[in-house]
């Protein structure tokens, strides 16, 4: 086995902050730390304290992550063991970094990762573990892989890195023998990480290059998605992103279904805007699901629709148009309204259902009754056992007017 050191990078990092007079305490840990071997920025190994003694993630080649053990007296002595073994002891300088003292079995320094998602991204890249494989690892802003590809699962692991580029990424997976746990560790600079993969043997380290990728891109909203408002399953409203930051269909009631426009920064802050006013501000939580966030003008849940096709057949009941009418909606395998026979024409729409049964039904038509209200019409709520509850809302102030569409099969 190697040394438990060996496997990781940093260094001094830089986000040590040296403070005077501080009073030291188990606590101080709590959080991702990363010791540099000989205090070298590319060779690190990161731990996880839970600031009660005891660790919850490392990239040290150790059977168990949460083996490790440390202790901290009010003078900032730190020293971290896994069973009777003491791996270093380092003198805290501040609550953010220490230097291992000369009574250390590893010389080094102890750095605070105080921002953790630094290596937030997909890194993607080969590695060449007999036979090369070409892999992707996708890092949240908490410093967690949540997913990769080229591994044989499960995949669990973190990556983090300090203010000077000293990076760690650990992986421990469902390889068979020594690659059921690796660790990266070396140097990022701009979008490149460059550093040496170590396995759980003997083996040499083997350079590696991964390249860095936003997580969250425009084209993470192509598709259709629906807004929940305040999270309603009966209060939905959908939208259908181009992938370029634009709108191609809405039952927003808005005049155009293509003048909403939308912008997503790499750690998933979506806006999405008509003409110049801010609808909502989100955080996205997955490349499928978000959250509108504190301040934003609209208060919702946001889900992607994954299967376009769930609303697929014909969907009968009576409209509120005053007077009712009994119409027929006909809904393809896109999730497209094909034809809707009672309602004066051009009739265009979407129908779309999320995997809870969330539903919104909007057209377009061109009906003028109703001082041209019934325009533009929306229908959201849920489907159960083959009926739609909704809700009937038109382009005025009028409140939504229940309504039941019954479904059967296309002819």
């Amino acid at each position: 086995m190697l040394d438990v050191l060996t496997a990781c990078g940093g260094g001094g990092s830089g986000d040590s902050n040296n403070s005077p007079s501080v009073s030291y305490t188990l606590s101080t840990m709590q959080g991702a730390w990363i010791f540099y071997e000989d205090g070298d920025n590319s060779k690190g190994t990161y731990f996880v304290f839970n600031g009660g003694g005891a660790s919850t993630h490392s990239s040290a080649f150790y059977p168990s992550e949460s083996g490790f053990t440390y202790s901290v007296t009010a003078t900032g002595l730190f020293t971290c063991s896994y069973g009777d073994t003491t791996l270093m002891v380092v003198q805290l300088s501040s609550a953010t970094g220490g230097t291992a003292t000369a009574e250390s079995p590893r010389a080094g320094t102890l750095t605070k990762i105080t921002d953790l998602s630094r290596a937030e991204g997909v890194w993607s890249g080969t590695l060449a573990l007999s036979p090369d494989r070409a892999v992707t690892v996708e890092v949240d802003g908490q410093g967690t892989v949540i997913d990769s590809s080229g591994f044989a699962g499960p995949v669990t692991g973190r990556m983090f890195a300090n203010g000077s580029g000293g990076t760690v990424l650990g992986l421990r997976m469902g390889e068979v023998g020594k690659l059921n746990t690796i660790a990266i560790s070396g140097v990022r600079s701009g979008d490149t990480f460059t550093g040496s993969i170590l396995t759980d043997s003997d083996d040499d380290p083997i350079a590696v290059t991964l390249t860095w990728g936003a997580r969250y891109t425009l084209a993470t909203m192509e598709r259709p998605w629906i807004f929940y408002t305040n999270g309603e399953a009966n209060r939905g409203t959908y939208f259908v992103f181009d992938g370029n930051g634009s709108s191609t269909h809405s039952s927003a009631f808005f005049p155009n279904q293509a003048g909403f426009s939308y912008t997503v920064s790499p750690s998933g802050l979506f806006t999405c805007s008509y003409g110049g006013t801010t609808l909502i501000t989100a955080q996205l939580s997955s490349a499928t699901s978000g959250a509108s966030t504190a301040g934003s003008p609209l208060n919702a849940t946001l889900t992607k629709v994954a299967d376009v096709s769930r609303g697929v057949g014909i969907w009968s009941g009576t409209l509120p148009l005053f007077p009712d009418r009994e119409v027929t909606v006909e809904v393809d395998a896109n999730g497209v309204v094909t034809a809707v026979p009672e309602l004066a024409g051009p009739v265009t729409g979407r129908m779309y259902v999320d995997v809870g049964g969330g539903t919104v039904l909007g057209l377009r038509t061109g009906e003028t009754g109703g001082d041209g209200k019934y325009n533009t019409i929306a229908i959201p709520r849920v489907i159960d056992a083959g009926t739609l509850y909704g809700n009937f809302s038109s382009d005025s102030d009028d409140d939504p007017i229940p309504v039941i569409l019954e479904f059967s099969e296309p002819g």
